[in-house]
C-alpha cells in the first residue's frame, strides 16, 4: 500500500473519532515509545527502517529535550 493511500484511510479514521492521523505521527509515535522503553538504537533502527543510526538518534534528542521542560 502506498503512503497516499495509507494516509487517506489513517485521516478518515481518524476524523471519526476526533483525532488527526498520518502514517508519519505513527512512526514518530513509536520511535518515542521504543526510545522510552529503552530499546537498542540499532532496533529501532531497523524497525523504523532508516538507513543512518542519526535519523534514529534524533527521536533521543528530542525526547531528552522535552524531559528538560518539564
Amino acid at each position: 500500500m502506498k503512503r497516499n493511500a495509507t494516509n487517506l484511510i489513517l485521516e478518515k479514521n481518524g476524523y471519526g473519532v476526533g483525532v488527526e492521523v498520518t502514517s508519519d505521527k505513527l512512526r514518530h509515535t513509536l520511535g518515542y515509545k521504543l526510545v522510552k522503553d529503552v530499546y537498542s538504537y540499532n532496533n529501532i533502527q531497523q524497525i523504523l527502517g532508516h538507513d543512518n543510526i542519526q535519523t534514529t538518534n534524533l527521536y533521543t534528542l528530542r525526547l531528552s529535550r522535552a524531559k528538560k521542560m518539564l
